[in-house]
């Protein structure tokens, strides 16, 4: 999985993780009209569906090589992940609890972090240092980087549209964007 195509795959497939994480549970939740967790989840679902569409071809020849490869379940837990997503973003427009349609979201989330079990147990399997769970901080590292960067800038040109808005969660969700840069950090270092 050196191809180009691998390399864009993963780039969405962490973005998309580290997207989806801090949009049910930041603090912004409440905090901003809902068409912001909106905009957010819909880029969460298209980043995901984009890091399999991008994984499919890289996916195949994994498995024409070894059929019993570990990334086989990349793909379908890509898609049901995006599907929860989905579901929540529906939720949300919805007369429903707002807790259902949170829920569903961080279920959502978790879903789509499971998509980066198999990756490392590829990584793993074609040698990579430090095995499985180095694999796994890597990605997850990678991750929080990627999905901070994305969140927090949504999040700074939502203040474009609803003007009126406190800085209150800009400067909390500025916090996530250290976190995000510290963890990038920590990757280069492994």
């Amino acid at each position: 999985m050196d191809t180009p195509a691998a390399v864009l795959g993963l780039v969405l497939v962490m973005a998309a993780v580290g997207t989806a994480a801090p949009l049910w549970v930041a603090p912004t939740w409440g905090r901003v009209r809902h068409g912001f967790e909106l905009l957010v989840g819909v880029v969460v679902v298209l980043l995901a569906l984009g890091g399999r569409a991008a994984l499919g071809g890289p996916i195949a020849s994994a498995l024409a090589a070894d059929p019993a490869s570990a990334i086989a379940s990349v793909a379908t837990v890509l898609a049901v992940g995006a599907g929860v997503t989905a579901v929540a973003l529906v939720l949300v427009l919805l007369p429903v609890p707002v807790v259902l349609a949170r829920l569903s979201g961080i279920a959502g989330a978790a879903t789509l972090a499971a998509a980066l079990v198999p990756l490392a147990l590829l990584r793993a399997e074609r040698g990579g240092a430090g095995g499985v769970w180095q694999g796994l901080v890597e990605l997850a590292l990678g991750s929080v980087l990627l999905g901070s960067t994305v969140f927090t800038m949504l999040l700074g040109h939502w203040y474009l549209v609803e003007r009126r808005l406190s800085n209150v969660p800009m400067v909390r969700v500025s916090w996530i964007g250290v976190a995000g840069v510290a963890a990038g950090l920590g990757s280069v270092l492994l």
